[in-house]
C-alpha cells in the first residue's frame, strides 16, 4: 500500500521540489519497510529508502532518499499528534532551513553537515517526508542507545549549539521571518490533546529514582524538591518546554534525544553528527534541549569530575563562534557560563521526568517490549511494566541522577 502510494504521490512531489523543470525520473528502486520501534530509531514512523535515478538536460543524477512516513494508526496519531508533527516538520525544512541558509551564506558559516537534504513532502492518503539518506554517507544512530561516549556527546554539542546559534541569527537580521515561522510552529505538546501523558503516569515512573533516596536524610532537599514539580508534572513540563525569556528563548529541536543524532564513522572513530526528526520543534530555553539530551544519552561517566561542564562549554564556545560569526549577533548569556548552567539546572527535573519512563525503555533489551502491545496497556499496565524495564541499572541510573542533581545544586533554581 505504501510503496504504491509512494510511486503515485511521493515521487512526483520530490521531483518538483528538488530539481529543476526539466527534470525527468528515469527509475527508481524501493526498499523494504523499516521502523515502528526503539532499535531502528523510532517509536512511530516508518521508513523506506529508495535510490532515485533522475535525468536534467542529458545529465544522469543519482540520489539516496529516505521516505519517512507519519504513522497510520488512530491510536499512535491521537497519541503523536501527526498531523501537527507533520506540519513542523515541513515547515523546519521548506521554510526555516532556507532561512538559516541564507545565514551560511551571507556570513561564510562553516556549519558542516547540520540536518539532511530536503527532498519535498506531501499529505494525501499518507503523510510523509523526503530526505537525504545520510547511511550512505556513513551516518547512523550510536549504540547502546543510553550510554553514549563524550565524543559523541562533544560532536552533538557543536551541532546543537549551531543550530541554537542560527535562530539567535535569524532573530536578530530577519526578525520578521522568525516571527513568521515560530508563529506558524503547531505545538503538539500543549495546544491540544497534548503529548498523551497522564499526570499520574508521570508522577508514578518518577518514583523509581525518588523511593530509594526518602529514607536517606542527606537526599531530603532533592527529594522535596522534586516531589514539588510533580504535584503538577504536565504544568512542570509545559513550563520548561514553553517560552521562557525573550532574551535566551530559541526554536530548539524539542525531541533532542540519541534517536535524533546520527553519527558519521570513519574505521573505529566517529568523526560528525547530524540532526534529524524536526517534527516536535518549539521555542523554549536552550536549556531544555541540553537538558534532555545530556541526562538521557549519555554514559554518565562521562559526566563525572568536570564532564558535565566541560560539554556545557563545548556547547557554549560554538555558540558563541557563530554568533560573532553573524556580525556580531548578540550572546543571549551576555558572557555568563553561570547563567547558561544555572538555566540547564532550571531545566533537570523535565530532563529526569522524561527519563523516568523513557531511559528504562531505550536500556530494556531487544524484543522486551512493543509499542503497539504498549498501547493496548491501561496506564496502571504501563506504570507496572515501566517499573521493571531496564532492571537494577536502569533503577541506579535514575537514583544516581537525582543525586547528581542535589551535588550540583540545580534544585535551588526551581
Amino acid at each position: 500500500m505504501e510503496v504504491q502510494w509512494i510511486v503515485k504521490s511521493l515521487l512526483p512531489k520530490i521531483l518538483a521540489t528538488t530539481y529543476s523543470k526539466t527534470a525527468q525520473l528515469v527509475s527508481h528502486e524501493i526498499g523494504t519497510k523499516k521502523g515502528g520501534n526503539a532499535g531502528d530509531g523510532g517509536f512511530a514512523s516508518s521508513t523506506f529508502q529508495m535510490k532515485i535515478n533522475v535525468n536534467i538536460d542529458s545529465k544522469d543524477i543519482e540520489d539516496y532518499v529516505i521516505a519517512k512516513i507519519f504513522p497510520q494508526d488512530p491510536a499512535m496519531r491521537a497519541l503523536h499528534n501527526t498531523e501537527l508533527q507533520f506540519i513542523n516538520e515541513t515547515l523546519w525544512y521548506s521554510e526555516i532551513v532556507p532561512a538559516y541558509k541564507s545565514l551560511e551564506l551571507k556570513y561564510k558559516l562553516d556549519l558542516g553537515h547540520l540536518w539532511p537534504k530536503y527532498f519535498g513532502s506531501v499529505e494525501t492518503e499518507f503523510a510523509a517526508i523526503a530526505l537525504e539518506d545520510l547511511a550512505k554517507e556513513n551516518f547512523k544512530l550510536a549504540l547502546p542507545a543510553a550510554n553514549l561516549t563524550f565524543t559523541h556527546a562533544r560532536l552533538a554539542m557543536e551541532k546543537i549549539a549551531k543550530m541554537h546559534a542560527l535562530s539567535y541569527g535569524l532573530a536578530a537580521h530577519d526578525p520578521k521571518k522568525y516571527e513568521e515561522v515560530t508563529s506558524a510552529m503547531q505545538d503538539n505538546r500543549f495546544g491540544g490533546q497534548g503529548d498523551g501523558m497522564d499526570p499520574n503516569f508521570l508522577r508514578s515512573t518518577a518514583q523509581r529514582g525518588l523511593d530509594p533516596l526518602r529514607l536517606q536524610p542527606e537526599f531530603a532537599n532533592i527529594v522535596e524538591a522534586l516531589d514539588k514539580q510533580l504535584e503538577d508534572p504536565i504544568s512542570m513540563h509545559r513550563r520548561l518546554l514553553t517560552r521562557h525569556d525573550d532574551s535566551t528563548d530559541v526554536i530548539c529541536h524539542g525531541d533532542f534525544l540519541r534517536n535524533n543524532v546520527l553519527y558519521k564513522h570513519q574505521g573505529e572513530d566517529v568523526v560528525d553528527a547530524c540532526l534529524i526528526d524536526f517534527a516536535t520543534i518549539r521555542v523554549a530555553s536552550p536549556g531544555s534541549d541540553l537538558a534532555l539530551f545530556i541526562y538521557m544519552s549519555i554514559d554518565p561517566k562521562a559526566l563525572e569530575g568536570n564532564g558535565l561542564e566541560n560539554l556545557l562549554k563545548v556547547y557554549y564556545t560554538t555558540l558563541e563562534d557563530i554568533l560573532d560569526s553573524m556580525d556580531r549577533v548578540r550572546d543571549p548569556w551576555r558572557g555568563s557560563f553561570e547563567d547558561l548552567l544555572n538555566d540547564f539546572g532550571r531545566c533537570a527535573p523535565l530532563a529526569y521526568s522524561i527519563a523516568a519512563f523513557f531511559l528504562p525503555l531505550m536500556m530494556a533489551p531487544s524484543g522486551a517490549f512493543q509499542m503497539e502491545d504498549m498501547m493496548e496497556m491501561t496506564p496502571e499496565e504501563q506504570e507496572e511494566q515501566n517499573k521493571n524495564l531496564g532492571g537494577p541499572e536502569a533503577t541506579e541510573r535514575l537514583v544516581n541522577m537525582l543525586i547528581d542533581f542535589q551535588k550540583r545544586g540545580f534544585h535551588k533554581c526551581w
